[in-house]
């Protein structure tokens, strides 16, 4: 790719980040992408992928590039990808989506237009126990490079489980400020850089608030999210925190 292709690349997804939906234009030397994952597609013109999109590598990326929509599972898994700009036309995941073990992976930009996960059954409601039935889980876990969670701002609402677990470099959480509601459990463990939590926006979790093993974050940071819910969540822990701030 030429000098000039990568310069409107950069174009096309400054647009792509500053609007709600995929305008992209069509490039006529966009070259598939790569396997790092930061080229974003030409279009957002393929539809509906029909099944789960299991990703393990930036060339099983390149898969769904241009898709706005997964009726199932969505994982990105032990990829040597540093972005996500593959998805980035994705709008709806049916099922869940799983992001771990990505050791180049920084941030999640790249899923800026996502909005849904688990439109494909109907959620469970508040505070009632869907034995992992239910779709609509989000996890982020084991991203050794990981620094925030940037590129999920268009989430207000997971309508099952939230698990943001074991993320060496994460240092906050505030790509999440839009989301309102966890329909299910949080968990928020074994981060040992996370200094802020950043969930502005949270109102309630309808299942279990934890949120231990973060020993650079401060206890007062995650009392003053859990006082600032509308509801009480059926179960509390925030074990091995950093105290006295």
């Amino acid at each position: 790719m030429t000098l000039a292709s990568l310069h409107r690349c950069a174009l096309v997804w400054a647009v792509l980040a500053a609007t709600p939906a995929c305008l992209f234009t069509p490039g006529e030397d966009d070259d598939g992408g790569d396997a790092t994952g930061c080229t974003p597609p030409p279009s957002c013109d393929e539809g509906e992928f029909v099944g789960t999109a299991e990703v393990y590598s930036g060339e099983d990326a390149q898969t769904y590039r241009g898709f706005t929509r997964i009726s199932g599972n969505l994982t990105i898994s032990e990829t040597g990808m540093m972005c996500l700009h593959d998805f980035a036309c994705l709008t709806d995941v049916g099922r869940d989506v799983y992001v771990y073990g990505n050791d180049a992976l920084v941030d999640l930009t790249g899923l800026d237009n996502l909005r849904e996960v688990g439109t494909a059954g109907d959620s469970t409601p508040m505070g009632v126990d869907n034995n992992d039935a239910a779709p609509g889980s989000v996890t982020v876990s084991n991203n050794s490079a990981l620094t925030d969670l940037n590129g999920l701002r268009g989430l207000n609402w997971v309508k099952s489980n939230l698990l943001i677990t074991n993320n060496a470099s994460l240092q906050t959480i505030s790509g999440l400020s839009t989301l309102a509601v966890v329909q299910q459990n949080l968990t928020i463990r074994g981060n040992t850089a996370l200094q802020d939590l950043g969930l502005v926006g949270l109102q309630a979790v309808g299942g279990s608030f934890s949120v231990t093993q973060n020993p650079a974050l401060c206890v007062s940071k995650i009392q003053a999210l859990y006082d600032g819910l509308s509801n009480v969540p059926s179960g509390a822990a925030s074990d091995a925190n950093l105290g006295g701030c």
